[in-house]
């Protein structure tokens, strides 16, 4: 790479990145033998009969010499793979993105330290699922863990795999849930090099992404949406209130399996995972008794293994020092001590730290155990366990996790909840967040705005009314700036939602996408219908491969349902006229005029009267149109764009000769079908009354 770059290694070319493992389990290397003795302290070779399922000088030792081996292998894996391209490329001025190890549980893994060894954790999500769901999620929170307790800032994610031509809605849809999982950086899967013009282009087996797909020209407002969104979910530290301890040993990773992450964590509190090195060398207990990480991650209780497991003496005492100084531990006490090392010299010592800490507990009639000035809880579900703590959920609403997903970060002072609509349904509803300070304000990472939340607090926090439209978003930003303190029962003064000084300083200003509008309407306005346009409508296909020319439609319907073989299986770009008269009403008193396009696939592009309006991608298709208006007739211009989808369904049944794209690509899990396209409507002038100052 240097002989063919040169000075550009380093700048520009600034990262290497290494994807998932997918080389198989391995268990062996030249220098295992020298590596087991000075990470173990002592000689492996004659205990090696035990890889083999023989017993050596008994089964106690043999399964405790197998579980130094598979952590053996686990640290081996982190520090000299994962850590070596890491160094290599920083002695070459570059960093490391990793997947490190990636999903399936292919090696023998500790799951975070593999992260911990690259400059940005990576996991990553599909758009159609190869494998089981929990092992992306898992995979994901496990990156997004290792950034939180490392203190790495970004949470990356090979992205939107396993899709096809897919519409940027559709990527929302999906990105949207992986954003509230923790990730605030997007690699594309996948953006191949494009050397030919040849239609619809070519890809691994992830979504197309590249200049050859039909929205390529309409792709700004996507990445302006992800844009906004990333960078406020890159600002601060995220904010959790549990930590769940992994195994020790090996494999310590993510648990997929069987029932899962258990306990569940209570709807309404977020969590991290916690690997035994972050533990041993990264965490504390502050004050307040939050077990607390140099990055700003607070936790107010730490899970242990559901089940019973070893130990090494370094975590047990690890746990003592945590609980006398404050720390809450939920879970049952080790079977004992874990490895050969120091074996049966460490045997005494182990069991008089668990006593320590567990004492007489049983986990069914006596199940807390107070020491030093923290404690030790067996037995107790983890919902009592926080209301006993006074650990109230940071969100609370009449939602489901399947319904409404969201996260929480802290900055400055200010902070950031991202809310997902995972329904197909627009929802109405209030969400009570565990905020003491800041008023709340809607921003709006589709159109950059920002726009004053009505709000009503008491003793717990602040409870905002939220609408989202079907798989909406919506950023809720608490900022002191703006705050004049928040006082039980109180509500924001009628027409004042804002101080005269809140835009001046207001933190939208860290971001040039964001807009803090001196007036603005707020979100959930009333409108009013004033007219939904019939035909005629006059849809002319633009060139390209398979170009069905023009057509009049009495009615809107999806091209896939018009007679025409060409325009049923088009795909490209299409344009819609259609004129209308405004009344004089409507100018009066001041109202907005809105335009709403109803159901529309896949993205428009709005002109009225030759000037355009907005580039519409997603839910709701309507756009502010009062300015452009004029009494009258007014001319309006909408330009469909949808997938390359319907074309190749359509050349799937024809001869390869007869096949209008020049290049014919397999569907990813799958044959093609045609999608709806096009403007379905109803299309409508809707009015707003006048904005409040």
């Amino acid at each position: 790479m240097e002989e063919k770059l040169g000075p550009l290694v380093g700048n520009p070319l600034q990262y290497l990145m290494l994807d998932s493992w997918e080389a198989g389990m391995q268990n062996w290397t030249d220098d295992m033998v020298e590596e087991f003795r000075e990470r173990r302290g002592y000689d492996p070779v004659p205990f090696l009969p035990a890889l083999a399922g023989y017993i050596v000088s008994g089964s106690e030792k043999s399964d405790r010499f197998l579980w130094d081996f598979r952590r053996t292998l686990a640290d081996m894996f982190a520090e000299n793979h994962y850590g070596t391209v890491t160094r290599f490329a920083h002695e070459k001025g570059m960093g490391t993105y990793s997947e490190a190890t990636g999903v399936s549980l292919e090696v023998m893994e500790d799951a975070l330290l593999s992260k911990k060894m690259v400059d940005i954790p990576m996991g990553e999500f599909w758009v159609r699922d190869l494998h089981p769901f929990p092992m992306y999620h898992v995979d994901v929170r496990g990156a997004a863990s290792a950034s939180h307790v490392y203190n790495k800032g970004l949470v990356a994610a090979e992205s939107f795999t396993g899709g096809n031509f897919e519409s940027p809605f559709t990527l929302k849809r999906v990105g949207d849930y992986w954003m509230t999982q923790g990730v605030n950086r997007f690699v594309f899967h996948t953006s191949a090099h494009q050397p030919l013009d040849t239609k619809p282009g070519n890809t691994m087996v992830g979504t197309h992404l590249h200049r050859n797909i039909t929205w390529a020209h309409l792709a700004r407002p996507f990445m302006d949406y992800l844009s906004r969104c990333t960078f406020l979910l890159q600002q601060g530290h995220f904010v959790a209130d549990i930590a769940y301890l992994l195994d020790e040993g090996a494999p310590s990773t993510m648990p997929f399996w069987g029932d899962g992450l258990t306990p569940a964590p209570p709807p309404g509190h977020d969590y991290d995972y916690l690997n035994a090195d972050a533990l041993l060398h990264l965490a504390e207990t502050d004050d307040q008794g939050n077990l607390v990480l140099p990055g700003g991650a607070a936790y107010k209780v730490l899970v242990l293994p559901p089940r019973s497991v070893r130990m090494s003496s370094g975590v047990l005492e690890k746990l003592r020092d945590l609980v006398h100084s404050g720390a809450t531990i939920l879970g049952p006490p080790p079977e004992g001590p874990a490895g050969l090392s120091g074996y049966p010299e460490n045997e005494p010592g182990a069991g008089e730290l668990i006593h320590e800490l567990w004492g007489d507990l049983d986990g069914i009639g006596r199940t807390r155990r107070y020491v030093g000035r923290g404690m030790v809880a067996w037995g107790i579900s983890l919902p009592s366990l926080l209301e006993e703590k006074g650990v109230t959920p940071d969100v609370e609403g009449a939602f489901s996790r399947e319904q409404v997903t969201w996260i929480h970060r802290h900055w400055n002072g200010t902070d950031i909840y991202f809310i997902s609509n995972r329904t197909p349904e627009d929802m109405a509803i209030p969400l009570h967040f565990r905020v003491k300070d800041g008023r709340p304000e809607y921003w709006d990472p589709g159109t950059g705005q920002i726009t004053p939340a009505a709000w009503s607090a008491n003793e717990t926090g602040v409870t905002v009314p939220v609408r989202l439209p079907e798989y909406g978003s919506v950023f809720v930003v608490f900022h002191p700036a703006t705050s004049g303190g928040l006082v039980a029962g109180s509500r924001p003064a009628e027409g004042n939602p804002t101080n005269g000084s809140a835009a001046a300083d207001h933190p939208a200003c860290i971001h040039p996408a964001y807009i803090h509008p001196a007036c603005i309407h707020p979100s959930g306005e009333p409108v009013t219908v004033e007219r939904t346009l019939s035909g005629p409508w006059s849809l002319r296909f633009h060139e390209g491969p398979g170009n069905p020319g023009s057509v009049t439609l009495d009615s809107l319907a999806s091209w896939t349902d018009l007679p025409d073989p060409d325009m049923k299986y088009f795909s490209g770009s299409a344009s819609y006229t259609n004129q209308f008269k405004a009344d004089r009403r409507w100018f009066s008193g001041g109202k907005r005029i809105l335009l709403d396009l109803g159901a529309v696939r896949d993205i428009a592009e709005v002109k009225v009267n030759g000037t355009v309006a907005d580039t519409l991608w997603k839910p709701p298709y309507r756009t502010d149109i009062t300015r452009l208006i004029r009494k009258g007739t007014n001319t309006l211009e909408v330009t469909v764009t949808n997938q390359w989808t319907n074309r190749l369904a359509g050349d799937a049944a024809l001869p390869e000769e007869e096949r209008a794209l020049e290049v014919h690509l397999m569907r990813f899990m799958g044959e093609w079908s045609p999608e709806p396209s096009g403007i379905m409507g109803p299309v409508r002038i809707l009015s707003t009354k006048p904005l409040t100052r």
